[in-house]
């Protein structure tokens, strides 16, 4: 199970973070989780005090202070990374540090699929929640190394495209680059703006998504509470060719202005 930051609204609240083991129950001590922290678990640059105590997490990131917030581990031939956005955001030194990691990792990369886990969108959702210095940082690394999937929180709504997209909406796409998806498990929503890079949108809707990986393929299916296939996608990755194929089902569209009306 892979969270991607804010697990709770405040970083010292035990309370919260009560709930959140109270809600896993078993499934936190039968299935592998992997989290990396949002602007909650951090206060004015500061990790809670309760990350490290709680969690089991790789210790191979790039600095001391980055320890069990930026990592990666294998999971059979897929490479999984972390990186620890609000830390980029809050120190030049955490930034500097994940950048020439990252750029690391990946070169010494020996699995088929890269899939990376940030907090803070690398391609947000709406006008003011741009990470800029984010994406300019980390993209050409993407890029460089064919990094597959990276799945991003943070703007409490629903997003999933690419940046070759460009309003086209293609079924088939050879050659795509990286998938980039935001979404949202809680009830803390905000709206969001159609721009060309997304391929599906959605407001107001709590999400979860399953994701399958196979030899030459991931299959994504984002769902709602009750089971609802709300977005889809696969990734087929053979002979040196990589093609996504959108699979998005006839679910209409959930916006909040709909939603509001009752539609």
């Amino acid at each position: 199970m892979l969270h991607a930051g804010d697990l709770i609204n405040d970083r010292d609240a035990n309370l919260e973070w009560g709930e959140w083991f109270y809600a896993g129950s078993f499934i936190h001590a039968t299935v592998p989780s992997m989290m990396t922290p949002g602007n909650h678990e951090y206060r004015n640059g500061v990790l809670s005090s309760l990350w490290r105590p709680q969690f089991t997490l790789p210790e191979n990131g790039p600095t001391e202070a980055l320890k069990e917030t930026c990592f990666a581990i294998d999971y059979q031939d897929m490479k999984m990374i972390s990186l620890d956005s609000e830390g980029f955001d809050e120190s030049k030194e955490a930034k500097e540090a994940q950048i020439q990691w990252l750029d690391s990792v990946l070169q010494s990369n020996t699995k088929k699929w890269m899939v990376i886990t940030t907090h803070y969108p690398i391609y947000s959702t709406k006008k003011g929640r741009d990470n800029k210095e984010l994406r300019e940082a980390i993209k050409p690394l993407i890029d460089k190394y064919g990094v597959d999937l990276v799945l991003r929180g943070h703007d409490h709504t629903y997003a999933r495209g690419f940046p070759k997209n460009e309003g086209k909406g293609l079924t088939v796409v050879e050659d795509a680059g990286a998938v980039y998806a935001v979404s949202v498990s809680g009830p803390k929503m905000y709206e969001s703006k159609d721009q060309e890079w997304m391929v599906r949108r959605g407001e107001y809707t709590q999400l979860f998504q399953i994701i399958t990986v196979s030899k030459d393929t991931i299959k994504y299916g984002a769902y709602t509470p009750i089971g609802t296939l709300y977005d889809a996608f696969e990734i087929i990755k053979k002979d040196g060719k990589k093609t996504l194929i959108n699979k998005v089902p006839e679910t209409p569209i959930r916006l909040k202005k709909d939603l509001e009306k009752g539609e």
